[in-house]
Formats: C-alpha cells, sequence, structure tokens
C-alpha cells in the first residue's frame, strides 16, 4: 500500500471535497502500466469474467485479486525501518518485479496490486478511466499508501483499496469468506466491521487457552498466509479480550525468515498478564500471571 517519495516536503496534498483524508490523486502513467508483463497465471484470473455487465466484472476482477494475492512479509517486517521500508516500496514499484507476481509468487503490497488491478481492468475495459489516489501516511521517508480509482460508463466511479488496515483487509477478509469492503464509490459508507464478529461476541475472555486454540484452528482452516495470519491473531485478541479491559500489544520480528509475532495482554493498570506469540501458524504462551488472568 506504499510509495516512496524523495521530494515529499515539496508535494502539497490537497484534500478532496468530503474526503477528510490528505491525499494526491493523478491519472495512472499508461506508458508504465506497458512495461508491466502479467503472469499468464494472473491474466487467467480473467478467463471466465462475463463481460456484459462493467460493474460486476470490475468487482470480480477485484475479488479475484484478493482472494489471490496476500501482504508481502518482507515488507510487513520494514514498516518501523525507514530505510528498509523504502527499498522495499521501490522494489515494489519496479515493473520488472510486478511483472514477476504470480498464483504462485504472490506477495504485494499496495503498489503492485494498483498496478495488476489496473492492467486487468483495461484489458477486459479499454475505455475506462484509471487513476491513482496517494494518502500521506506519516511514516518515514514520506512513504504514502497506494489506491485505484476506477471511472466509466456503467461502473460509475470506485476506489479500490484492499488494505484499509491489516486486521481488516480484503486480503485476509477473501480468505476468511467475507465480503470485500475496499471496492466501493465515495458515497458508500464503510460498512460495520464484521472481520471479527465471532470474537466479539467472545464469552469466556478470561479462558486464554480457548481463545488461543480458536484463533490458531481459523489460521489453519482458512489457510491464512503469514501476514494476514498475524494480522488475524492481532485482530481476534482485540475483539475478544478488549471489551473486558484487555490491551494487546503486538510486535514483530524475523527470525530463520519466518515471521515472530509477539502479543502483549496488559490489564487496566497496564500490567503484563501474559505474552503470547504466534510463528507459522502456531501460538503459544510464553509468559503468564496466571492469578492475575481472567480478572476483570
Amino acid at each position: 500500500m506504499l510509495r516512496s517519495n524523495n521530494n515529499y516536503n515539496e508535494v502539497l496534498p490537497h484534500r478532496e471535497e468530503g474526503s477528510g483524508l490528505l491525499q494526491d490523486a493523478h491519472k495512472i502513467d499508461t506508458k508504465f502500466l506497458g512495461q508491466v508483463v502479467l503472469d499468464s497465471s494472473i491474466e487467467g484470473l480473467l478467463s471466465d469474467i462475463d463481460r456484459s455487465d462493467s460493474l460486476a466484472a470490475i468487482s470480480e476482477i477485484y475479488n479475484r485479486l484478493c482472494s489471490t494475492l496476500c501482504y508481502d512479509q518482507t515488507t510487513f517486517l520494514s514498516l518501523n525501518d525507514g530505510a528498509k521500508l523504502k527499498h522495499e516500496v521501490d522494489k515494489h514499484r519496479d515493473p520488472r518485479f510486478i511483472s514477476q507476481v504470480s498464483i504462485d509468487r504472490n506477495e504485494v503490497i499496495c503498489n503492485d496490486f494498483s498496478v495488476i488491478f489496473a492492467k486487468l481492468s483495461l484489458s477486459m475495459f479499454p475505455d475506462i478511466s484509471l487513476s491513482i489516489r496517494e494518502t500521506h501516511t506519516g511514516m518515514s521517508n514520506g512513504v504514502m499508501h497506494t489506491s485505484s480509482i476506477v471511472d466509466g460508463a456503467g461502473i460509475g466511479r470506485l476506489e479500490a483499496d484492499p488494505l484499509p488496515s491489516f486486521t481488516r483487509s480484503d486480503f485476509l477478509r477473501a480468505r476468511l469468506g467475507l465480503l470485500p469492503i475496499g471496492l466501493r464509490s465515495a458515497n458508500d459508507l464503510i460498512p460495520p466491521d464484521d472481520t471479527y464478529h465471532k470474537y466479539h461476541n467472545w464469552n469466556d475472555p478470561g479462558n486464554l487457552d480457548k481463545l488461543l486454540e480458536t484463533i490458531q484452528e481459523d489460521i489453519r482452516s482458512f489457510e491464512l498466509p503469514v501476514v494476514e495470519a498475524a494480522s488475524f491473531a492481532k485482530g481476534a485478541l482485540r475483539a475478544a479480550i478488549g471489551r473486558v479491559g484487555y490491551n494487546v500489544g503486538v510486535s514483530n520480528y524475523e527470525r530463520d525468515s519466518n515471521l515472530i509475532s509477539t502479543y502483549t495482554l496488559t490489564d487496566l493498570s497496564n500490567e503484563e498478564i501474559s505474552k503470547v506469540s504466534l510463528s507459522e501458524g502456531v501460538l503459544r504462551v510464553f509468559a503468564r500471571d496466571a492469578s492475575d488472568w481472567g480478572r476483570n
């Protein structure tokens, strides 16, 4: 979802009417698009889409991409490191790198997702207008969040943004069997978050073992990719125990090329109650004060 801007201080973002967001939108560079040659497995996602309803077809392109692609682990681990993050963002802007994305090599960020979505949409509907919206994130090195805007007859004006947040991304929601929320018109209201409906209604927040077992079962049964699994565990823990006053802090690091996520659970007085780690789809408790856990 990111773009680096070396002239950050020279860009004056504008506020689009009704958006409330600092952002910069511009027409997509068709010359750049021409340098990207999509992998045949990505082009194959269009094979049986009905073109007779352009809005339904664009929606199906978006849905299939969200079901196929996932967020890049290396970029995810670089989010708090300005130099590494810039390197990763620049890599995902390279047409040669984007051309290598496939069903098997499917880790992307917002930049390459936007380009792939644009290429597929234009291949079906050459007359549509495509723009890129860049929103300032406040992260280091002027990194910006990127989304696509599609405008055309029978489609209207739609914004495609699969990553409004990691815990609500359409990469995650698609794998959970939930409807996408990131393809919408400017007038659409953001729907209520049903990503963690089961966990918002969790009736035993004091039973950590049962909660972790359920989260791990969901990660495995839905076959969540690495970043989506880490984000899901974070969202599920916060939904289940946040309503009784616990907080969940998260840190991520890499070990032996694997993403390790640590979730620190604290009570109302900010006293640590437990620590949980997620690695390769397995949740483990590695610190717990049994006398405090379950206290409301």
